[in-house]
């Protein structure tokens, strides 16, 4: 036997004891064991992306949900703000009509018998003094009280009135009604206007 037929009986006996069907069924079981690793990782990488892009949607939403409501307010409050200076130019309109008289006369009385001391200090803005000096002394008849008329306050329509040791307030000016009316009064206009 040479080593030419020594190296064909070996390649022979190499080639009868590989078995091809065998190599090639473990390579395609390899390759499908990566296949199904890297399906598995981008399927993973697919639903965080996905998870991750909800989030961060549901972080725009609330953040322009804010920014939305925050608007909102803000224009309900402009619309309020409006309507008040609305309802002071209206009551600027009523001066000198009668039905200004009758209201400051209605606001002197309640003062006066809240305030409930035999002699009371009042107090207006400067331009209605001479109109409250006159239904002072209507309301103090009717009522048994003094009634004096105090120094000026700033307004815009109402008064302020105390006892003469000053120990006893009562404000029924416009803008402290307003403030302690004003939580009551938005929600009132809120709907009146936005239903």
């Amino acid at each position: 036997m040479t080593i030419h037929n020594l190296d064909k009986l070996l390649d022979r006996v190499i080639a009868d004891s590989i078995d091809l069907a065998g190599i090639r069924e473990r390579y395609y079981s390899i390759i499908d064991s990566y296949r199904s690793r890297a399906l598995h990782e981008v399927e993973k990488l697919r639903e965080a992306t996905l998870q991750r892009v909800e989030e961060e949607k549901g972080s725009l939403n609330t953040k322009y949900s804010r920014l939305l409501r925050t608007e909102e307010i803000r224009a309900r409050e402009e619309v309020f703000q409006k309507a008040l200076k609305l309802a002071q130019q209206l009551i600027e309109g009523l001066r000198g009509t009668e039905a200004y008289t009758r209201a400051l006369e209605r606001l002197l009385e309640e003062a006066v018998k809240a305030v409930g001391e035999p002699v009371v200090v009042v107090s207006t803005r400067s331009e209605d003094s001479k109109l409250l000096a006159t239904i002072a002394r209507r309301v103090s008849s009717r009522l048994g009280v003094e009634i004096r008329i105090g120094d000026p306050v700033d307004t815009v329509f109402g008064l302020v009135a105390r006892s003469a040791d000053g120990k006893v307030v009562y404000d029924c000016r416009f803008e402290s009604r307003l403030r302690l009316a004003l939580p009551r009064l938005r929600a009132r206009v809120y709907r009146i206007l936005f239903g």
